[in-house]
């Protein structure tokens, strides 16, 4: 499935690595660290969103989540995040789950592509 190799062969922005040459080594894995954390933590909120059927919540939290996956190079995830942005926006509840378990998978995928990478 071509989501899951685009996924499987992240690698950080050319921005980021310009940043991380300037501010040394530990940046990227400091970079990394935050990301994760603060997209655990947003992917929790958003799947209480759901299931609380707060939309406008469920469209906040995807929105942040996107920014954020793009700017970490995890477009993929950025994707997905988009999706469920413009489903919430159009009031769609179905499908929402589903697109909250895709998310999911795809942060999982990142995470290990980003371990894998800071391991390197």
């Amino acid at each position: 499935m071509q989501f899951t190799s685009q996924l499987a062969e992240w690698r950080p922005p050319d921005i980021i690595n310009e940043i991380g040459a300037a501010e040394g080594a530990d940046f990227l894995i400091e970079l990394i660290y935050a990301f994760q954390g603060d997209t655990a933590n947003r992917v929790r909120e958003l799947r209480q969103a759901i299931t609380g059927c707060d939309l406008q919540r469920v469209r906040m939290e995807s929105h942040t989540i996107k920014g954020s996956a793009s700017q970490m190079g995890a477009k993929g995830m950025a994707l997905v995040c988009q999706e469920i942005e413009l489903a919430a926006g159009a009031g769609a509840r179905d499908g929402l789950e589903d697109l909250a378990i895709k998310l999911e998978q795809s942060f999982a995928d990142v995470c290990r592509a980003m371990a894998k990478y800071s391991r390197s």
